[in-house]
């Protein structure tokens, strides 16, 4: 657990590296806070459309669970807070939001259309938040693990080669290291 803890806040505070398997089960798992957080280490939410466009997906996916839940304060706080970023980009956003608050049931409404249950829901938002990442400038280079074993290696013939170099026969002053 404290090794997993470790790892995500490395790659998410370096934004070397993003574990989509790691973001993937957070999405999937209904964790959205979290999946928010992790994504805030490799891009932020007005650097470009991609981007804007993950955190709506996770925001309003929340969203709509939080509804699903009966909780409609928890929603409008929400609607208020965490929809503010959205405004600009569309401005009838919080007006079909708000028309959700106040429908029964409103999966019959349009936006809930065709997104089954909430297993089903969540692969969809996964699925969309997974084709901006990877058109998303934001993301490139980060999708891959670094190769570890290369970068050691490249380490040590550096760290070898400076060794080499502030060890060179110089006169008497510096002796060569013993050949082995």
């Amino acid at each position: 657990m404290l090794l997993g803890f470790f790892l995500d806040s490395l790659e998410r505070e370096s934004g070397f590296y993003i574990n989509m398997s790691h973001f993937e089960d957070l999405v999937h798992n209904g964790a959205f806070d979290q999946a928010e957080e992790y994504v805030d280490g490799f891009t932020d939410v007005h650097e470009n459309s991609f981007s804007t466009k993950i955190y709506y997906e996770l925001r309003r996916h929340k969203f709509l669970e939080i509804l699903e839940e009966g909780e409609r304060c928890k929603a409008l706080a929400m609607l208020m807070h965490e929809f503010r970023d959205f405004a600009p980009y569309n401005r009838s956003l919080c007006g079909q939001a708000t028309a959700l608050l106040t429908v029964d049931d409103f999966r019959i409404y349009q936006i809930r259309t065709g997104h089954g249950d909430i297993n089903e829901a969540r692969r969809l938002t996964m699925d969309e938040i997974r084709r901006c990442i990877h058109v998303n400038p934001a993301f490139n280079g980060k999708l891959e693990p670094p190769d570890i074993i290369s970068s050691l290696q490249r380490a040590f013939m550096l760290a070898n080669s400076r060794y080499q170099q502030q060890n060179e026969v110089g006169g008497d002053d510096h002796p060569a290291p013993p050949n082995n």
